[in-house]
């Protein structure tokens, strides 16, 4: 929708009677999640090897478990680990944890940070 009032107000110059009365769409606003440093105690006593230890020093530098080749070039080498292997395990945790929060691992940045102050 907002592509066509974009077409018509905008590129075209069309003045379109009812133009004027499409309202665009908005996003919902959401409050950023919070987690006390209980809930962050509780997040990582649930959390087990190597997402437990990224999740702890937060840190991105950790090799994945094997090698893998290119398919393009044939070299062998050894990749790191996906972000996507500790935000699963963490939203899975969160939820053992029995905490009723959306919380992620950027949120677990900043608990960690804040409780540092």
């Amino acid at each position: 929708m907002s592509a066509l009032l974009f077409l018509y107000g905008v590129v075209l110059d069309v003045k379109l009677p009812w133009l004027g009365e499409i309202k665009r769409p908005t996003r919902p606003r959401r409050l950023p999640v919070v987690l006390s440093r209980e809930e962050v105690h509780m997040i990582l006593a649930h959390m087990e090897g190597t997402p437990a230890l990224m999740a702890r020093l937060m840190y991105w530098f950790f090799p994945a478990p094997g090698l893998s080749r290119d398919p393009r070039s044939g070299a062998v080498r050894r990749h790191h680990m996906f972000e996507e292997t500790l935000q699963r395990t963490f939203r899975r945790t969160v939820q053992m944890a029995g905490i009723p929060k959306q919380a992620t691992t950027h949120a677990l940045r900043h608990a960690i940070a804040m409780h540092l102050l």
